[in-house]
């Protein structure tokens, strides 16, 4: 389960400007989330900051390819309503618009 020491680690590698390291870690990351197929959750939360990631660096067709795979696990899940869906909707839009 991702907790805050993911998301501290991945905002220290950001901040320092250590794109690869941070991509490298993301998609780690997401492999070991990938490796129960039962953990939508955390495929939820990584796949959602990959396409954060891939939509900042400018790299369009990963961003697209994990928002895909967010909104899946979105539909796996029948997860609509409150701030956590909301959160995960806006993020989705804001890909979209960059994606055009």
């Amino acid at each position: 389960m991702m907790d805050t020491t993911f998301y501290m680690q991945l905002d220290a590698l950001i901040g320092h400007h250590e794109y690869d390291k941070a991509e490298e870690f993301l998609l780690e990351a997401f492999q070991e989330a990938s490796a129960d197929e039962q953990n939508h959750a955390d495929r939820i939360t990584v796949s959602n900051e990959l396409m954060g990631f891939y939509r900042e660096r400018n790299r369009l067709p990963e961003c697209e390819h994990y928002m895909k795979v967010l909104l899946r696990e979105i539909r796996h899940l029948r997860l609509i309503g409150g701030l956590e869906y909301a959160t995960l909707m806006l993020n989705v839009s804001n890909a979209n618009r960059v994606l055009g």
